[in-house]
């Protein structure tokens, strides 16, 4: 849900996860919720707060909680260009500084691709796919150096709950 009054824009996300990794499976859920200003055309300035609440559920029997993590970021519009960075922590003790760097593409309104890397050297590829109700995104993520894991495959869809407005009001009882 996003919600702007001027140059300010309010965000709240609601993320249900599925992980399969080797022979063990999970789910959870968690909250985001971001807050950003847009100080002079073109440049936006975004302080947001991930994985409230976060808990996964995992085969074994574990539960996983999740730390919160603070980020702040700039990004800044050239053309059909969307330069970005952002830097920030998860909040508990010894937590290491990450920071993502990356470049989006938008071909039209409907495409997008983006490029970018973190704080590890991983680097990251992969496109978007926006419909007026639902948007659908890849993104490939490759490991860090000396990493036992193999690259990973993302996949996310989104549903637009703005564009149901024109429903309000036809739905009764």
């Amino acid at each position: 849900t996003v919600r702007s009054w001027g140059p300010y824009t309010l965000g709240f996300n609601v993320k249900p996860s599925f992980t399969s990794l080797a022979e063990f499976m999970s789910y959870g859920i968690t909250f985001d919720v971001a807050a950003m200003i847009q100080p002079i055309k073109k440049l936006d300035i975004m302080l947001r707060l991930e994985d409230i609440i976060g808990i996964e559920y995992w085969d074994s029997g574990i539960v996983e909680t999740i730390s919160p993590m603070i980020m702040g970021g700039m990004y800044y519009y050239v053309s059909n260009l969307r330069l970005g960075s952002e830097i920030g922590s998860r909040i508990e003790s010894d937590a290491l500084l990450h920071y993502h760097m990356g470049i989006e593409f938008k071909q039209q309104e409907q495409l997008s691709f983006r490029l970018g890397t973190s704080h590890l050297n991983q680097f990251t590829a992969g496109f978007g796919i926006q419909f007026s109700l639902i948007d659908f995104n890849y993104a490939y993520l490759h490991p860090n150096e000396g990493s036992p894991f193999e690259g990973s495959h993302i996949v996310s869809t989104g549903i637009n709950l703005d564009e149901l407005n024109w429903i309000k009001g036809k739905i009764g009882p």
